[in-house]
This record gives C-alpha cells, structure tokens and sequence, in this order.
C-alpha cells in the first residue's frame, strides 16, 4: 500500500522516499529477504543522497543498514566497507562540528535524538569490528575515537576520554607514537582533558 501511495504521488519528497525504502529494507532484512532488503537500502541511499548528499550523516543510515544485511548474509568484507563509509562520516561531521570554524559558519548542530542515534550506530559498528578485526585493530581504534569525538561534542567528557583513551593504546601499538593519527588522538585528548 505505501508503494502504491508512493507512484500516485510523483510529487512525493525524496526524504519520504528515502525513509520508506530504509523501513521496507529493514522489514525484508527481518524476513531474512536480503536481496530485496538490499534494493531497498540502496534505493534510500539513492534518494537520501539527492536530498542531502551522499556524504551526510542521514544518509549514512542507510550504508550502516546496507552493512547490517551484507553481515546477516556473511559477505563481512562488504559489511565492513559500508560501516567504513559510515565511520567516515560521522568523524567528518563531528570534526567539522568540534573545529573552531564551526560557530564561524554557523554549521547546524546536532539534536539530542541524531547524536543518540550517532552513538547507538557507532557503538555497534565497533562491537562488530571488534568481532571480525580484533580489539586491537586499527578499525576498531578508529571506531573509539570517533565515538570519543562525538561524546566530546554531546558534552559527557567521561565517556569522550575514555574512548579516546582506548583510540590511543591501539594507535600508539598498531602506528607507534610519530604516526600523525596516533598525534591527532594525543591533541585530542590533551584538549578534552584541559578543558575539563
């Protein structure tokens, strides 16, 4: 019925059809119809893309679902590629959040409901890449710095520093001290804890 009521609206908005593609592909994920679920996955990211950029963080959603079904069917390389997207992302939109520019140019903030699911999303990305890397992963590391940066941003310092912490022991094992992402992680964390 809502397909139907999608082709006799043409005029409908692309973020009405990005949100029933994503629905109609978690619904088919739920039912095990994967191959269905993942037309639908990409068709939100193809409307969500023409309405807010293929690099925005609610069009991210859509690879972090597209990611949950490639893991369901086990091709984890492929779930691992769109949680990298998504990853990417979020430390794109946080870091430009967090950057002294921001109130400069008067980027928009994220809500309390977009930073939450921010953390539900990124939360489950680094549990899944804790169990298909490892822990001490680059990945992962990855995964708990940009966790850190967006707790930093929602103001829970506690938590920003204790990722960023656990970001920082596997940098400095997996990269070593000189590394520049091992450097950025230390500033980082320098500035969290001097500002706390």
């Amino acid at each position: 019925l809502a397909n139907w009521a999608l082709l006799k609206t043409p005029h409908c908005s692309n973020a009405l059809r990005s949100q029933l593609r994503r629905n109609f592909g978690r619904l088919y994920a739920s039912q095990s119809k994967f191959d269905e679920a993942l037309r639908q996955l990409a068709d939100d990211v193809y409307y969500s893309s023409l309405m807010v950029g293929p690099e925005h963080i609610d069009t991210s959603g859509g690879y972090f679902q597209l990611g949950n079904v490639f893991y369901s069917m086990n091709k984890v390389e492929n779930a691992l590629a769109m949680y990298d997207k998504v990853v990417d992302i979020w430390y794109k939109c946080v870091t430009q959040l967090l950057s002294v520019d921001a109130a400069a140019y008067e980027l928009p903030t994220l809500g309390d409901a977009k930073g939450a699911e921010g953390i539900e999303v990124l939360s489950h990305i680094r549990k899944r890449r804790e169990e298909c890397v490892g822990a001490s992963n680059i990945a992962t590391g990855e995964s708990n710095y940009v966790l850190g940066l967006l707790y930093q941003y929602l103001g829970q310092p506690m938590k920003s520093a204790e990722h960023q912490r656990l970001a920082l022991a596997i940098y400095e094992n997996q990269l070593g001290p000189d590394h520049q992402s091992t450097k950025d992680v230390t500033l980082s964390l320098l500035q969290l804890e001097g500002g706390a």
